[in-house]
């Protein structure tokens, strides 16, 4: 970002004096003001410079001090501000400018810290109206219990899983369950002899459901992942009632070991 005469964040420069130079300043009001050199004045941020403090003898000229905050451009400050301590005036070339820490310059950088943090050093509590995003934002904090969907979707994510139902499509008499993406899932039976229900991407320790749903013609039946442990040893058995639904919960023991339960049939 360029340099800016509204910078809190202002550089200083090591033991500068300079000068004002030729032509020296016209009035109060003007913008560019020249200078005998700008070699080592910072070019990143506004510059809060002082001229007349002392004359160049170093003897002190307290009716003629002024402190303006400007933008070094060659050997000029330009976009300055004036009078910004001390009194707006004109100046003639030879005058001493010096780089100082003033009040204006220390004040502004209290102010820059003041803006996100309170009088004792803590941040202040993050509100819609300082807060600005732009772009995406990409990285989500590890390890933590819960996470934002983010992409104004409104939902919580639990290790990366939306906590909504997943409606999956069967194809080639098979329905493929992603993990990944939902715990939840919903599938309509149609007019397939059996159905393998297959599943992905689940991670051990995870719990996940699905709701089977016939449809006009009933009768529709399906073929379970492996390895399921079903209380009672054996897989309950589907209701083929018309439009009536069975959900099913399962927990992954370990890598391709399930725990399978009974939530509700015939509903």
């Amino acid at each position: 970002m360029a340099a800016q005469n509204t910078d809190l964040l202002k550089k200083l420069s090591r033991r500068l004096v300079g000068q004002i130079g030729a032509g020296g300043v016209a009035d109060d009001t003007t913008t560019t003001v020249p200078l005998s050199s700008a070699t080592n004045l910072p070019t990143d941020t506004a510059v809060v410079a002082v001229i007349d403090r002392v004359d160049s003898n170093g003897d002190a000229t307290a009716n003629l001090e002024e402190t303006i905050i400007g933008v070094v451009s060659g050997s000029s400050l330009i976009s300055c501000v004036r009078g910004s301590e001390g009194t707006a005036q004109a100046h003639v070339a030879g005058a001493v400018v010096e780089v100082l820490v003033t009040a204006k310059g220390w004040n502004d950088l209290v102010d820059h810290l003041l803006t996100e943090h309170n009088q004792l050093g803590g941040h202040k509590n993050i509100t819609a109206s300082n807060i600005n995003v732009s772009g995406t934002i990409s990285n989500q904090i590890t390890n933590a219990d819960l996470v934002l969907a983010g992409n104004a979707t409104g939902k919580v994510k639990e290790n990366a899983r939306y906590g909504v139902i997943s409606s999956d499509t069967i194809a080639s008499s098979q329905v493929i369950l992603n993990m990944a993406t939902a715990n939840n899932h919903a599938v309509a039976l149609t007019s397939v002899s059996t159905t393998s229900i297959v599943v992905s991407n689940v991670t051990v320790n995870q719990a996940f459901s699905v709701r089977l749903l016939q449809d006009a013609g009933g009768t529709n039946l399906v073929s379970w992942f492996s390895t399921i442990k079903w209380a009672g040893g054996s897989a309950p058995t589907l209701t083929t009632t018309t439009a009536k639904a069975d959900w099913f919960g399962f927990i992954s023991t370990s890598s391709g070991q399930y725990d399978g339960f009974v939530i509700g049939q015939n509903l």
